[in-house]
């Protein structure tokens, strides 16, 4: 009712609204350059910066000046998308123009960088990466207006951002051209740099009705600048030190930079943690030790807790405030902590503050740098602060690193030198052992593929390290350790990650191993030795822990066995693979590690092999002594794995028998007879024996049969058929002798008859059967054609019955007429598989039973079965018999219609008598 009428917005306006203009109007009514605030002597900030006083519009094109009039906006989502229109433009518009909107980038770039939106700095990255492959060389008359804001944006905490932002500075100044730009820039930089550190980022700070996220963005641009000066230090040229360390002194004494140690934000923590690293890493030698002591208790203090609504950031110092004197005497430090002491991790309050393994890495990686670079640090470090320094190491071990287990570890392992040699003793390595298996049950680390095989390598590079660095505390220290991580790979819970955990220990071990076989020295034979028996005592007590009476279950038994066997196994391939290069941390000067070797070029390759074949023998004896079914299968399995020939003879000489023939009488013959519950992982290990025997003690074994229970005896004949134990000669032999034959006839009559009990333990017998019935590998029948043409006459014995119906209306009578009718044909087909005479036989009564089966009594896929089989024996008989078969079953035809024709003529003479 008389409202202003709604019109379509127009494309491309980019007029601004009236609070845009009454802000234009604003800025052009002073002068910007000249107004100075009162107090501080600096140039008062814009209300709206993007609005500041300067010509966007000289030289450029209308689409880049609409483009650039809607940075003027406040809502992210427009920024974003004129930066999206101002990345396609500089991508595809001619060079002349992308170069003529650098003055107007320049003035909206160090703005835009430190946006808010994470959204709006990665397309703000994206945009001065693209303006600067396009102009090249011409950037270098805005470089000083836009290097400050770059360097801020490499250093981003937002990924893509930080991402494009530092390959964008890389490919524009390779190599040392970076160090060179920094220096033409360097009053620019350390400037903008300094006064956001200084003031908290309130300088480049936009009006918001937020307090929050005033302070969040503060400190983004706070820990941006850090970051920035962190990259200067590390790529200015080192004639421009002089000048550097001049320009860090005021920050380096000012309050505000202190506390930065302890802010709440772990992202800025890390940054000032970076910083400092930086600072040390290049004027070690200059700083003093006031300024050294003071860095490294802030580097070893606790994280801080999260704060409460009400705190806020340090006030911004004066710049005449100066840093406080360093701390006189009587100020303590709290004491070492017992071994179980852990750090409790902060709660995440916001989403600023996170847990304080955030900022880990870059805190442990400056008192690297701090303790390798500070001039005389152990002249100013009393035993608190050392004690101090143990006690965080503890900490961070036992928590497992806070998940950043690869990184800590390279930088655990760095710092272990550089403490006193009157602090690392032969406690203090087995402590800091402890805190590492304490730290290996941690989640973050189990549940973990990278972090558990980071972590596991940590703990076979301390092993190295404590017998290369410290040779005179090795036997004391390295075994037990090595003991210790033994027993709780073992012990882990959880099926999967113990399977790894094992692959992982035994493929660090195997590295270990490599390292003291190619030093070859009496010390690392000494420590090589131990190791192992370390190796065979670990899969002893692991197996005890676990038979009865600890347990009854032959599944876990079998479960810890299958352990021992992937350790054992893994402990072979892992030698033999290449070894990867290791990583670490190294400072100029120090000595290169020795160069990787093949595993099987180590001059001690074959001792190591011969350690691994004692503990498998010594394992296997264990499998042997104890009568737990459940041990059989991983014996089996390590018999196969490792050359059974050879183990099998050391078994026997562990065992105190003389021959692999006594160890079969002696051992296994008696399991054998006495338990057919645990037949068939029993023969697998008697069979894999015998290709260790000649052939007349082949014959022997195979003798020893008769005395063996039903199901064992056929868990015999099933595996005497299978590849390859059917190719020796007595194989042959035994499956023709009557033992054999009163087996399979056995087994026939349970494939015939549907009520025979199932033994679980015992093989399909129809399976079996027809397995007996075809040719081994070398075309030769596999039983004697005797036994075929008893097992055929029983077969047809059981067809007839069909035949005649017995059992005919009956629910049980069907389901025999149907097991026998099924198990005749497949015996016939497989006979004609073979081309067996005998198959004629059967092929008359599979004929015989389809002409007289009554309907119902056979389903109708068993009689489609039946017709093939008798089809298939028909083919498969040569011309003469083939013919005798056939007129066979003509005149079995010709008698059939006979009877069903008196049958019907009798039928017809009924009907007329009673009509």
């Amino acid at each position: 009712m008389g409202g202003k009428s709604k019109r379509d917005r127009t494309k491309n306006n980019a007029r601004p609204s009236s609070s845009g203009r009454s802000a234009e109007l604003l800025i052009s009514s002073t002068k910007d350059s000249a107004i100075f605030g009162i107090t501080t002597g600096k140039p008062l900030t814009p209300i709206f910066p993007t609005l500041a006083a300067v010509n966007i519009e000289h030289g450029l094109n209308t689409e880049y000046a609409l483009c650039f009039k809607k940075f003027n906006k406040k809502d992210p989502i427009t920024k974003t998308k004129a930066l999206q229109e101002l990345l396609e433009l500089m991508r595809h518009s001619a060079t002349e123009e992308a170069v003529a909107a650098l003055p107007a980038w320049a003035h909206f770039y160090p703005i835009l960088s430190v946006d808010m939106d994470r959204k709006v700095r990665e397309y703000t990255q994206a945009c001065q990466a693209a303006l600067a492959a396009r102009a090249g060389r011409q950037l270098a008359p805005q470089l000083r207006r836009l290097l400050p804001a770059w360097l801020l944006a490499a250093c981003d905490e937002y990924g893509p951002a930080r991402h494009h932002a530092h390959t964008a500075l890389m490919n524009t100044f390779p190599e040392e051209k970076l160090g060179k730009a920094i220096s033409f820039c360097r009053e620019e930089i350390i400037g903008v740099v300094r006064d956001n550190i200084s003031s908290g980022g309130e300088g480049r700070l936009l009006l918001k009705t937020e307090e929050e996220e005033r302070k969040a963005h503060g400190r983004f641009i706070v820990a941006s600048s850090l970051g920035a000066l962190a990259l200067v230090g590390a790529a200015l040229p080192a004639a421009r030190s002089d000048w550097l360390w001049a320009a860090l002194q005021p920050l380096l004494r000012a309050r505000a930079f202190w506390a930065l140690a302890h802010a709440h934000d772990h992202r800025l923590r890390a940054a000032w943690y970076g910083m400092v690293g930086s600072v040390w890493a290049r004027f070690g030698a200059r700083v003093d030790t006031d300024c050294s002591r003071r860095a490294w208790r802030a580097l070893l203090a606790p994280p801080p807790a999260a704060p409460t609504p009400t705190e806020t950031m340090p006030a911004a110092p004066t710049p005449t405030e100066t840093t406080p004197a360093a701390p006189t005497p009587t100020e303590t430090t709290p004491a070492a902590p017992t071994p179980t002491e852990t750090t409790p991790a902060a709660p995440i309050a916001s989403a600023a503050q996170a847990a304080p393994a955030a900022d880990t890495p870059h805190r442990w990686a400056a008192l690297l740098l701090l303790v390798h670079n500070a001039q005389e640090w152990r002249a100013w470090a009393d035993d608190k602060d050392l004690a101090l320094l143990v006690k965080r190491i503890h900490e961070l071990l036992q928590n497992g690193g806070w998940g950043d287990a690869a990184r800590l570890a390279e930088l655990l392992l760095a710092l272990l030198p550089a403490l006193p040699s009157a602090a690392r003793t032969a406690r203090f390595y087995m402590d800091l052992f402890d805190s590492m298996l304490i730290g290996l049950e941690k989640k973050n680390i189990m549940s973990s593929m990278s972090e558990r095989r980071a972590w596991s390598q940590a703990l076979g590079e301390l092993l190295r390290h404590v017998s290369e660095r410290e040779p005179e505390l090795a036997e004391e220290v390295v075994p037990g350790a090595h003991r210790a991580w033994l027993a709780r790979a073992f012990a882990v819970p959880d099926r999967l990650a113990r399977a790894a955990l094992l692959r992982n220990t035994a493929a660090d071990f195997a590295a270990l191993a490599a390292t003291w076989l190619r030093r070859a020295d009496l010390a690392s034979d000494r420590l090589l030795s131990a190791c192992w028996g370390n190796v065979g005592d670990a899969l002893a007590a692991h197996l005890a822990d676990h038979l009865p009476p600890h347990t009854a279950h032959d599944a876990e038994v079998e479960r810890v066995a299958e352990d021992h066997v992937l350790f054992l196994r893994c402990l072979r391939t892992a030698f033999g693979r290449d070894e990867k290069k290791k990583r670490g941390i190294k400072f100029a000067g120090d000595a290169d590690d020795e160069p990787t070797v093949h595993a099987e070029l180590v001059p001690g390759a074959a001792r190591y092999h011969r350690h691994l074949q004692e503990t498998v023998e010594r394992t296997c004896a264990l499998y042997l002594q104890h009568a737990a079914p459940g041990l059989l299968r991983p014996l089996h399995a390590l018999l196969v794995e490792f050359e059974s020939g050879p183990l099998l003879a050391a078994l026997a000489a562990r065992l105190g028998v003389p021959s692999v023939l006594a160890l079969y009488e002696t051992v296994l013959r008696a399991r054998l007879q006495n338990e057919g519950e645990d037949g068939r992982p029993l023969l697998d290990v008697v069979f894999l024996l015998l290709k260790h025997l000649d052939d007349e003690e082949q014959d022997e074994v195979f003798r020893s049969f008769e005395r063996l229970p039903p199901p064992a005896l056929e868990w015999c004949v099933s595996l005497s058929v299978s590849p390859p134990h059917c190719a020796p000669p007595a194989a042959r032999r035994w499956l023709r002798g009557a033992l054999v034959q009163r087996a399979l006839l056995a087994l026939a009559a349970r494939a015939l008859d549907p009520h025979a009990p199932h033994d679980p333990h015992a093989p399909h017998a129809a399976d079996l059967l027809l397995h007996c019935l075809g040719h081994d590998p070398q075309g030769e029948s596999i039983t004697s054609d005797e036994t075929i043409g008893l097992i055929v006459e029983q077969v047809c014995e059981a067809v007839s019955l069909v035949a005649e119906g017995e059992g005919q209306g009956q629910g049980e009578g069907r389901e025999a007429a149907e097991r026998r009718a099924r198990t005749a044909a497949q015996v016939c087909s497989a006979l004609a598989g073979t081309r067996n005479a005998h198959c004629a036989r059967l092929a008359h009564a599979l004929f015989s039973l389809q002409l007289h089966v009554p309907v119902g009594l056979v389903s109708p896929d068993t009689c489609a079965e039946v017709r093939c089989a008798w089809r298939a024996a028909l083919s498969a008989l040569s011309p003469a018999p083939g013919r005798r078969l056939r007129a066979r079953l003509v005149r079995l035809v010709h008698a059939h219609l006979a009877q069903r024709y008196v049958h019907l003529a009798g039928g017809r003479n009924n009907l007329n008598g009673k009509f």
